[in-house]
């Protein structure tokens, strides 16, 4: 075959193929496993594989792993340690120190003096020109026991509720010789006032 005569059965084959893709053979090849050559042994060989060969890389991983913790860091963590506990010693001793500068210091007494200030008391005052009839009870059933007249003046202990009359059912309870009385209660005819106790 000469070249002209090759250089067209290259050409007819270029056609085929690009009219037929199904002509074209594909093959699956899978590459093959190259051994590692730091490896001492075959079953390192194989430790790059945990497909495949999961006991060689199981055991790989155990016989290289690396510790958790190297030396330079328990190195840092020892030293960590002793600066704390060095700085929980200083902190109690410094504690120390002012705990007895505390007790040795003279204490100076405060004297404190409170004041207490009572209520003030409520005067009752007739008005000129009228006239009330003090009573045992917050009632007009029983006896008066003496009639107040303008100008006198009664410390009032309460208001009570009594009996209604025509100036109403509120009764101030008030003492007279020692005694619980009352009278009824008119703001028309009674002034009200306060005083210091």
């Amino acid at each position: 075959m000469d070249h002209q005569e090759w250089d067209q059965a290259n050409q007819q084959d270029a056609q085929d193929s690009t009219q037929s893709p199904e002509a074209v053979e594909f093959f699956n090849v899978q590459p093959r496993h190259v051994p590692n050559p730091g490896s001492p042994d075959l079953d390192d060989d194989f430790a790059d594989d945990p497909v495949r060969h999961p006991r060689q890389f199981r055991d790989y991983r155990l016989k290289h792993r690396k510790p958790v913790l190297s030396k330079p860091v328990i190195l840092s963590i020892l030293l960590l340690v002793v600066l704390v506990a060095a700085a929980l010693l200083i902190q109690r001793l410094i504690a120390g120190d002012r705990e007895a500068s505390i007790e040795t210091t003279p204490s100076t007494a405060i004297q404190v003096t409170t004041v207490t200030t009572s209520a003030p008391v409520q005067i009752l005052t007739i008005k000129e020109g009228q006239r009330y009839n003090i009573r045992p009870s917050p009632g007009v059933d029983e006896a008066a026991l003496k009639t107040a007249t303008g100008g006198e003046q009664y410390t009032i202990q309460g208001v009570v509720t009594g009996e209604q009359t025509r100036y109403g059912d509120q009764w101030y309870e008030i003492m007279l010789d020692g005694k619980v009385a009352y009278i009824i209660v008119d703001t028309d005819g009674q002034d009200v006032s306060e005083r210091e106790n």
